[in-house]
């Protein structure tokens, strides 16, 4: 298995939006999507409310986990509400890759 990172993207990783929106159909299976307008991308990675980690073997994504930090109106005061989560089989043993990572 190739040697892989996980990171917490923010401010300064738009490009890996654009890298991950043109390679969203290895996650999904469905058409790419278009990436984020760079003011837009920005925004995003720049919310402490949202959390995107970001996997990545020899520059190109092999998974994702997209969370946002909710504030709730009883109990805790927030709670994380995990949104999206992706994982590329078809690079770096894929999903075994990264379950083995954690």
């Amino acid at each position: 298995m190739p040697p892989f990172t996980v990171r917490r993207l923010g401010p300064g990783d738009e490009h890996a939006l654009v890298l991950l929106a043109h390679e969203e159909t290895d996650f999904t299976g469905e058409e790419a999507s278009p990436p984020l307008a760079p003011a837009d991308a920005h925004a995003y990675l720049s919310d402490p409310a949202v959390w995107h980690w970001h996997a990545e073997a020899d520059g190109q994504p092999i998974g994702f986990l997209m969370a946002y930090v909710h504030r709730q109106r009883h109990g805790e005061a927030r709670h994380v509400l995990f949104d999206e989560i992706g994982a590329a089989c078809a690079r770096a043993g894929g999903v075994r890759a990264w379950d083995a990572h954690w």
